[in-house]
């Protein structure tokens, strides 16, 4: 049996009931979908930073790594050719 409302009734219909219920559910899983987004967002910065600090620390290392290659280098040319290079021999 089908129930006419009023149009000036204060009592929705259940068209209206559902509508205003899905918008209500619409809007919850927009607000989750958003807050997974964010955490998805701060996940992702922090791995970056996370990345970011490993790269730093390479770098540092690798230019520490160089200059006691540059030093050592330095100090083997200071002390002259060692008795087997061939640059050392004369002509």
């Amino acid at each position: 049996m089908c129930v006419r409302q009023d149009q000036d009734s204060p009592v929705p219909s259940q068209n209206e009931t559902a509508s205003a219920l899905f918008g209500i559910n619409t809007l919850k899983a927009e607000r989750q979908d958003d807050e997974r987004r964010d955490d998805r967002e701060e996940s992702w910065n922090r791995r970056l930073r996370s990345l970011e600090e490993w790269i730093c620390e390479l770098l540092i290392r690798n230019q520490e790594l160089r200059m006691s290659l540059r030093n050592e280098t330095a100090n083997n040319d200071f002390w002259g050719p060692s008795e087997g290079d061939i640059c050392d021999s004369p002509p």
